[in-house]
């Protein structure tokens, strides 16, 4: 029996802002909802706050789409803040250049 998704799109308290909530094990078989929550969030022409709190592991494929996520924001003139994320996979992040976002 397959269990929640671990990726879900969800407005954020502020105007112009969307959330991405990733929690659990983000792993290759979630690239294409992870995917398709980041394309959501591009077509809202929101920022996009990436939470983390719940993240217990993210593959190579799961840090790809939120680099690829981080690009297209940026070129798009927005912002993408991570926020929320545990230790280990804090210093994944700074690696991939993801670290070092403002707190969302």
């Amino acid at each position: 029996m397959a269990g929640a998704s671990p990726v879900r799109v969800t407005d954020d308290e502020r105007p112009g802002w969307a959330r991405l909530v990733l929690a659990g094990r983000v792993t290759v078989t979630d690239a294409h909802p992870l995917h398709a929550a980041a394309r959501e969030i591009l077509a809202r022409g929101a920022n996009v706050a990436v939470r983390c709190e719940g993240v217990e592991h993210l593959d190579t494929a799961a840090i790809q789409v939120l680099l690829s996520l981080s690009r297209e924001v940026r070129r798009a003139g927005r912002q993408l803040v991570v926020g929320g994320v545990p230790g280990p996979i804090a210093e994944y992040l700074r690696l991939a250049g993801l670290a070092g976002q403002p707190a969302a």
